[in-house]
């Protein structure tokens, strides 16, 4: 009889289970900005936040660029569009081409690799 009585409580409490709680519980969880992110990638690569954001694809600028778009989509919830827009109004393909570029790029580059965990590390403070 206990059983039913506890599955009765358990029943209820998921039918009263809203969207405000889980929320509430995602807040917590702490992400870095992608501003955060775009100030460490050019203080690392020693370029400034307007070469991140502008039209010019020389290879200075290109990697930092891909770094930052790499970045921001494993480091926080964003979407591509999203990272596209606040990366100069990039479009989404951009974004995708540039974090697989990244992605790629690593697995031949250990130098590369070593940058971008690097930067892992000094933004998040955690170790890879």
């Amino acid at each position: 009889m206990q059983s039913a009585t506890l599955e009765r409580r358990e029943a209820a409490a998921l039918r009263n289970l809203t969207v405000a709680p889980a929320q509430s519980l995602l807040a917590d969880v702490a992400y870095p900005s992608l501003a955060s992110i775009i100030k460490a990638v050019c203080q690392f690569y020693h370029v400034s936040a307007l070469d991140i954001r502008c039209e010019r694809r020389t290879s200075d600028v290109v990697r930092p660029r891909h770094v930052a778009m790499y970045l921001g989509k494993q480091l926080t919830p964003l979407s591509f569009p999203t990272i596209g827009r606040l990366l100069g109004g990039r479009d989404h393909s951009t974004v995708v081409h540039g974090v697989r570029n990244i992605e790629r790029a690593m697995l031949l580059d250990a130098d590369l690799a070593h940058e971008v965990a690097t930067l892992f590390q000094i933004i998040t403070g955690v170790q890879q």
